[in-house]
Parts: structure tokens; C-alpha cells; sequence
């Protein structure tokens, strides 16, 4: 038997940050679908800056599939709000993907979107601090044991 999928997050208001891990292979309906959930959350805030951990994680989404992507957020009011993506990976069909995904978004929409292969500067790019360093770690750490 394969491997399951995994989504986790935690929303942490006090810091205005929520922090996502994901590990498995996703479609772009699997990535719509989390993301759909997670917005259901009461804690849930657009200006939310983000992280989301993709170092276990491989998308399966093509040209086409980031296109029609780009509208998904555009037709969800839910999602609008003025904040930065942090993506961490490290394989290249997410950089790409985050890339790209990332030029199309700040086009029309208030959100920033860049790709890192650390942690230490995702952090910094996120202007967080060191205390907010230690926490994330613990975070992601929970989140993939959960």
C-alpha cells in the first residue's frame, strides 16, 4: 500500500501566521480542496502571512492546471487579503509552480509568493524573528507527526 497523502496546518493568530505541511503527490484539486477546508477554520484570515512546507511534497499540476489556478482565488472573496507565501521545497517542479503561480498572483491579487530550500530564510523574507524561528520549527514538527 502507497503512501497517504497528508495536509496539516496551524493557524496562529497571535502571529498572523498560519503554517502548512504537506507531504504526498497533489493534484491541483487536492491543493483547492485543502485550501478550501482551511478557509472554513474561524481562525482563518486572509492577511495571514504563510508558510507552507513542500520539501515531502510533489505536485502534479501542469501548465494548464496553473492557469486555471489563477482563478480560483479570484472567484473566493475568502482568499483576498494582502500577504506574503513562503514556500519552502526542494524539488524543482515546485519552484516552478511557485514561480509561476507567484508572477500571476501579485498581478492581480495583494499576495507575494516565493520559493526558499530553508527555513532560516523563508523566516527572514517573512520578517520574522528568531523566538518566531523556534516556534515554526516546533510547528512544522507537530504537523508532520500528526
Amino acid at each position: 500500500m502507497g503512501k497517504r497523502n497528508k495536509f496539516s496546518y496551524k493557524i496562529i493568530p497571535e502571529k498572523k501566521l498560519r503554517i502548512e505541511f504537506w507531504e504526498g503527490k497533489f493534484s491541483l484539486e487536492d491543493k483547492i480542496y485543502f485550501k478550501s477546508l482551511q478557509s472554513k477554520d474561524p481562525l482563518f484570515n486572509p492577511d495571514f502571512d504563510t508558510i507552507q512546507d513542500f520539501r515531502k511534497a510533489v505536485f502534479t499540476i501542469d501548465d494548464e492546471e496553473i492557469e486555471k489556478s489563477r482563478y480560483y482565488p479570484l472567484k473566493n472573496q475568502r482568499f483576498y487579503g494582502k500577504r506574503k507565501i513562503a514556500q519552502l521545497s526542494s524539488t524543482p517542479n515546485v519552484i516552478v509552480y511557485s514561480t509561476l503561480l507567484g508572477d500571476i498572483k501579485s498581478k492581480e491579487l495583494q499576495i507575494e509568493i516565493k520559493p526558499f530550500s530553508t527555513l532560516k530564510a523563508a523566516i527572514r523574507w517573512l520578517e520574522l524573528n528568531s523566538n518566531d524561528e523556534l516556534l515554526v520549527e516546533k510547528t512544522l514538527k507537530d504537523l508532520q507527526s500528526k
